[in-house]
């Protein structure tokens, strides 16, 4: 039999009267790939928070090597060899690779940094572990997959016995996806253990020696990787059936909405991507999907779709009417426009603010929410009430903190939000980052149910996603168009490549005749 590394032994954790683990028991082999998988609000992340020291469990032991431990904290859980990788990074972009990783413990001589000597340290860590950088290179120039790999670094450098990663492939393109499920599997033959937080049932096939399925606080099941299917695995993270996704049918296409013309704008000072000659058009009854790794232009379009940046030059009309000049964000939602934000976080949500102030926003100065300057209190509870229900937010507490909600959860308390005005022209930019498979299922159903009245933009990184809703998919590449597209016209593999910015069939795609 194997040997397990770490044990939970009816792990409990409560929150209130909200019970996030119940009981959990849980079996981690040492040297193995363990993915744990669950609905958003299914209690992983509250598990791994207190297998990585951040909070404490009420009942239960965790037992390491087959002693109990307490970890009251991540640096006695680093000093006992778990460190975790979190999804929402917790790098500085303006230091250099070797000084994010090297952070927590940098080489000192005479209490002076030793710059060379972290460099020399972070290269060596990085050919050991098979995860190529630059270690003289500034963070906020590096791609999103090369941070990903910083961020593993920075915790493979206090050498853990156990790796926990949170969703490590939200952000990456196929291929370099696929590079880091490799990555993996050499850390592993390396010796380390790593559980693995995803919900790319695919990801879980191909890498896992074992998968645990969480579903409402709560294991129900926990088995090897040949014993299963992702079928199997989905019906027991959502306790029933999930028919797989077939791409919907066309319907009739109305009056155009956006057309964006020769968009152009300069990079900002915190190096945003410059928009080169960007035109776009947007009718009702569409779905144009964007595609491209992140940091290619589609956060600076996204932008100034919503009215939150200014083109150097070009005009962007709505329904035939320029309004270029006229560009905010207040003025883009006077117009139908509703916008899904790439980060949840960081403007997605006022996360310190309570869930009921976050589900108003917005409709807080018309009825019955409110009148001009005034709120009417109960009604504005109701009107929250009912976009909770109606989008099952969970646990759909509206007092409580909004950055209190799971990942997936905030993602829905966004789109009901966003979606409660009845919006002709939505901007969704990765709407199922980190959201389960029964929570994605139900986003595209919206989206697809709100696409016969309104157009949408879809901004993702997935290509099933981008492939599966799409009417027409635009590749963007360093701030220009690389390709336009019917999805049947692209294959996934096609796609990525198109991505990375190379054109297998170059007179075809390029339709602008741009190289």
């Amino acid at each position: 039999m194997a040997t397990p590394i770490i044990e939970l032994v009816g792990v409990t954790k409560r929150f209130g009267t909200f019970v996030a683990n119940d009981s959990i028991d849980l079996r981690v082999n040492a040297g193995e790939i363990h993915a744990i998988v669950g609905e958003n609000g299914a209690g992983k992340s509250t598990l791994m928070k207190a297998l990585s020291g951040l909070q404490m469990p009420d009942e239960g032991q965790i037992l390491l090597r087959g002693t109990e431990v307490v970890l009251r904290n991540p640096d006695v859980a680093m000093s006992q060899g778990i460190a975790m990788v979190h999804q929402h990074f917790s790098l500085v972009e303006s230091l250099s690779v070797a000084e994010n990783v090297v952070i927590s413990n940098p080489p000192r001589r005479a209490g002076l940094f030793q710059r060379r000597m972290a460099e020399k340290q972070v290269a060596a860590l990085a050919e050991t572990y098979g995860l190529a950088v630059n270690p003289r290179q500034r963070l906020g120039e590096c791609r999103v997959g090369v941070q990903q790999r910083v961020e593993i670094l920075k915790a493979l450098y206090r050498n853990p016995d156990v790796l926990i990663l949170d969703e490590p492939t939200a952000v990456l393109t196929p291929q370099e996806t696929q590079s880091l499920l490799g990555q993996l599997r050499h850390l592993k033959a390396r010796g380390k253990t790593i559980i693995f937080i995803t919900h790319k049932l695919k990801e879980v096939m191909a890498l896992a020696d074992r998968v645990t399925v969480m579903r409402a606080g709560r294991v129900t099941l926990g088995v090897e990787i040949g014993e299963t299917s992702p079928s199997h695995l989905a019906t027991a993270m959502v306790g029933h059936e999930v028919l797989a996704g077939r791409r919907p049918e066309a319907v009739p296409l109305g009056d155009e909405l956006v057309r964006l013309e020769n968009i152009c704008s300069a990079p900002d000072t915190e190096g945003a991507t410059r928009l080169d000659d960007v035109s776009i058009a947007l009718r009702q009854g569409e779905i144009v999907g964007i595609a491209g790794v992140e940091g290619n232009g589609q956060s600076e379009l996204i932008e100034v779709i919503a009215g939150m940046r200014r083109p150097r030059s070009g005009r962007l009309s709505l329904r035939g009417r320029d309004v270029t000049t006229r560009l905010s964000p207040a003025t883009m939602r006077r117009h139908g426009v509703a916008h899904i934000p790439e980060d949840r976080i960081a403007t997605g949500l006022a996360t310190p603010a309570p869930l009921l102030d976050n589900l108003i926003m917005g409709a807080h100065r018309t009825a019955p929410v409110g009148s001009g300057a005034w709120l009417d209190m109960a009604a504005a509870r109701t009107y929250a009430a009912s976009l909770v229900q109606s989008f099952d937010v969970r646990p759909g507490n509206l007092a409580a903190p909004a950055g209190s909600l799971s990942g997936g959860n905030m993602q829905k308390a966004i789109f009901a939000r966003e979606l409660s005005s009845d919006p002709e022209i939505i901007i969704a930019a990765h709407p199922t980052r980190g959201v389960d498979i029964g929570a994605a299922e139900f986003i595209y159903e919206q989206l697809l149910e709100r696409r016969r009245q309104a157009g949408i933009i879809l901004i993702s990184s997935d290509l099933d996603e981008i492939l599966r809703l799409s009417d027409r998919i635009v590749v963007m590449y360093h701030g220009r168009i690389m390709a336009e597209a019917a999805p049947h016209e692209l294959t996934p593999e096609k796609l990525g490549l198109l991505m990375a910015g190379i054109t297998p069939d170059a007179g075809r795609v390029d339709r602008s005749g741009k190289q």
